[in-house]
């Protein structure tokens, strides 16, 4: 039967001979390419996004910054941190790159610890539109109105 009509179709027909419709089954089928179509455009738009940039694996971590590569930033002076009337654990700093490169973003992440050095939190920073071998002033805010805090250490650094 015709979906559209209601009219009786051979089986053996790919359209009805009353309205011209195309069978259910053709167009399940054609839903089913073009669904498979738009995946692999995806896909291949991920993959090509994923390894068309040099920014990517910029990554540094703590334990004196060593990473895939430790010379793409670099602290400037000291790292600040205390804990704020509201609770809130705040480590503020300067980063700048060392290469020239610009980076769409770039994310920092500490991890906290309590009076035992088991890791009870983290919290990060982020920034937008980072051009190459600017100085970065950031301030990463962390809940810590338990008031469990008392150490932290540098994570990641990540240009993206």
């Amino acid at each position: 039967r015709c979906s559209n009509c209601g009219k009786n179709i051979d089986s053996k027909s790919k359209r009805c001979p009353n309205c011209g419709s195309a069978k259910i089954n053709e167009t399940k089928e054609s839903f089913v390419i073009l669904g498979i179509l738009i995946i692999i455009i995806f896909a291949f738009c991920f993959i090509f996004v994923l390894s068309g940039s040099d920014k990517s694996g910029v990554v540094l971590t703590d334990k004196g910054i060593q990473a895939i590569d430790n010379s793409k930033f670099e602290f400037i002076g000291e790292l600040t941190s205390y804990r704020n009337e509201n609770g809130i654990y705040i480590i503020s700093g300067q980063v700048k790159q060392k290469e020239d490169m610009s980076f769409d973003g770039l994310a920092i992440t500490f991890i906290m610890y309590d009076e035992e050095g088991k890791r009870v939190r983290s919290t990060n920073s982020n920034t937008s539109n980072y051009l190459g071998n600017n100085i970065w002033e950031f301030s990463a805010f962390g809940n810590d109105a338990d008031g469990i805090v008392i150490s932290y250490e540098l994570e990641t650094i990540y240009g993206y």
